[in-house]
């Protein structure tokens, strides 16, 4: 795999990563039978966003995904089962990882809910 691109302005490029994942993600589908057509729809994405101007972070993700394809598809494929954007930047370009939200558990005692007061 190509070395990593510099996450320098981390938010920058963490963010465009998501966007780019995004597309990718609804130009395919998650249609992740045919590694050419993974492909062509990468080039596609990034096409269209580097054409609305988007910044160069745009430009160093897709030349990354690009000389990666390969290796992103058979992840996604074969070991993630599927295109998740925030998990999928984090990944491949150590951008922030996503955490679950969750509530914390309801606590009851005797039927009653207890309730905690701040």
């Amino acid at each position: 795999m190509a070395s990593a691109i510099g996450i320098d302005a981390a938010g920058d490029k963490c963010g465009s990563c998501v966007e780019l994942f995004e597309l990718i993600k609804e130009l395919n589908g998650n249609n992740l039978t045919d590694q050419d057509q993974f492909g062509r729809d990468i080039n596609v994405a990034c096409d269209i966003l580097i054409d609305q101007g988007k910044n160069t972070a745009v430009r160093e993700l897709c030349s990354f995904i690009r000389s990666n394809i390969k290796i992103i598809f058979h992840y996604v494929h074969s070991i993630d089962e599927g295109l998740n954007p925030e998990k999928d930047c984090w990944l491949f370009f150590r951008c922030k990882r996503p955490t679950p939200t969750q509530a914390p558990p309801a606590m009851s005692y005797k039927g009653v809910e207890i309730t905690q007061k701040n």
